[in-house]
């Protein structure tokens, strides 16, 4: 089932990485069905709503599976996702798997701007969507849309709970078992996932991820968590995304662990849920962990289950509040995830973000823009190379020749320092090279967000920068140079036009800044560091005078 325009590993890399134990012989589908046989009766997925045991898991998704190949989908065929965090997002990513049709994984705040260039870009046949993802906004109604505005989108696809309407959408599950279809064999070297980078650019970058290497990574988490089926797993976001998959729902399905999935995160509910189900790892990639320092007297929970928490950062708060061990982590979807060992002393869970969790990845610390090992102790770009290492962006050469070093290293644009800890280097995060911006675990470029403002009639030229949050990490700041007798126009004017072009609602500037002229390098170029240290100075002063 080979795709046109993927850049497969190679052949020979491929048996390398399964002969050493790095890639697993096997794919998602047969993965679901090991579980099942393994763990029938035992909790998999939970949520508020209900459980799913591993035979109901297997014996829903097979059902799915079986419905969407009879409607006339193809292995191989790609499929837009926009689904949530539950049980039916999680019946829906593995019912697609196990289809052999490729999951495009979008996030629900996506509209009209984002996903249509992915339709465009992926060539994808249907749209999957789950309403209840997404209730404030219409995703049934953004999934008619792109099926009338670009020509390779055939079905509309409705997950979860509800007939669908009779105007052609499908139900992802039958109302019937459908007529006995034999699933596909797929192999480890197939594509399971087309995942997104988000960066610089303004469309995301689209990365396939293969079952064997895909599965092999999960493994190699799983191991560094030292999970095992007494262990049962809380994450309250989205499982399509590239950590909801590979950090939480493969490794628990691989260590028959229950996976207890919150749709919508509140602070005492999240902490009364860890009581409830008794959960033993829990975590974060977004603005959860800063909502829980707010909580008062924590200790009215009963959180002694938890045998780790993990984090992008402030591990060394989680810990203290709450009383549970802690500890940071890094990840890129293009193929390296760090952390440390849930036993490592503080100085590795707490201040840095580890090391890499599979032993088969090289790092490198490169100096900025250039090839040459950065010093000592001195920061650099983090660059790596791995048995899961993106080869290439589908169908974007441009950026995959720009993502690697001339040896094979992928560069992440994220600053690093290396420190020896146990004899053993641990990477600290110091920051960014590139200029995407990081809000709540979502990163996105800046561009596609500029050439938006620069359609306003008030703006004569607009630059978009992060800016410091507590909670988010970052916020979204436009400064804008506004043209002759206009004035700068209000933020939710401004927000208004940004959503009326499409674009998701959590991109949109939360603060204007007018600005005379932009700051610029001794070379001409704008300098963004400038723009970002002086939004965060203006953010300190105000928070000093109040």
């Amino acid at each position: 089932m080979e795709i046109a325009d993927v850049a497969y590993p190679a052949s020979q890399s491929a048996a390398r990485w399964l002969a050493r134990g790095a890639w697993l012989p096997q794919t998602v589908g047969q993965l679901v069905e090991a579980a099942a046989d393994e763990r029938g009766a035992a909790d998999a997925v939970v949520d508020p709503g209900g459980r799913l045991t591993y035979r109901e898991l297997e014996q829903r998704t097979a059902a799915a599976a079986r419905h969407l190949l009879a409607s006339g989908l193809e292995p191989g065929d790609r499929v837009l996702v926009q689904v949530g965090i539950g049980r039916d997002a999680v019946a829906a990513l593995l019912a697609l798997c196990r289809a052999g049709l490729i999951p495009v994984c979008a996030v629900a705040q996506y509209r009209a701007y984002e996903m249509g260039a992915l339709a465009d870009l992926s060539g994808a046949r249907a749209h999957v969507v789950e309403p209840a993802a997404a209730p404030n906004a219409d995703l049934l109604g953004l999934a008619r849309q792109l099926r009338r505005d670009h020509a390779t989108l055939e079905h509309v696809i409705v997950a979860g709970d509800g007939a669908a309407p009779p105007d052609g959408t499908l139900a992802l599950e039958p109302a019937e078992a459908p007529a006995a279809i034999e699933l596909p064999a797929a192999t480890p070297r197939d594509v399971a996932t087309f995942q997104l980078s988000g960066g610089t650019t303004g469309v995301p970058k689209i990365i396939p991820r293969f079952h064997g290497e895909y599965l092999g990574y999960a493994a190699a988490w799983a191991d560094r968590l030292e999970l095992t089926v007494d262990d049962v797993l809380l994450w309250c976001l989205p499982v399509a995304h590239n950590a909801g998959m590979i950090c939480w729902l493969l490794p628990a399905l691989l260590r028959g662990a229950t996976l207890v999935l919150m749709p919508r995160f509140e602070a005492e509910a999240f902490l009364a849920t860890i009581e409830r189900e008794r959960v033993t790892v829990t975590g974060s990639i977004g603005p959860i962990a800063p909502r829980l320092l707010d909580v008062e007297d924590p200790g009215r929970f009963a959180l002694d289950s938890v045998r780790l928490f993990i984090t992008l950062n402030r591990a060394d708060d989680i810990e203290r509040h709450l009383g549970v061990p802690a500890m940071n982590l890094f990840g890129i979807t293009e193929g390296l995830l760090m952390t440390s060992a849930p036993d490592a002393p503080p100085a590795a869970r707490h201040a840095t973000v580890g090391r890499p969790v599979s032993p088969h990845d090289e790092v490198r610390v490169l100096a900025v823009g250039e090839e040459r090992e950065a010093g000592p102790g001195e920061i650099g770009e983090l660059c790596f190379r791995g048995p899961s290492t993106m080869p290439a962006y589908y169908r974007n050469d441009a950026a995959t020749r720009a993502a690697f070093t001339s040896d094979g290293f992928f560069r992440t644009g994220d600053l690093v320092r290396a420190h020896d800890v146990g004899g053993a280097p641990h990477y600290a995060f110091e920051g960014r090279a590139k200029d995407n911006i990081d809000r709540g675990g979502e990163k996105f470029g800046t561009e596609e967000i500029e050439a938006l403002l620069a359609g306003h009639p008030a703006i004569q030229e607009a630059r978009v920068v992060g800016m410091p949050d507590p909670y988010l990490g970052e916020r979204v700041c436009a400064f804008v140079i506004v043209r002759p007798g206009e004035q700068a126009p209000h933020i939710d004017d401004l927000g208004a036009f940004l959503l009326e072009r499409g674009l998701a609602k959590f991109k949109l500037p939360e603060r204007i800044e007018s600005i005379e002229a932009m700051p610029v390098t001794g070379v001409g170029k704008l300098d963004r560091a400038a723009l970002r240290k002086r939004i965060a100075e203006t953010l300190a002063a105000e928070g000093a005078a109040r």
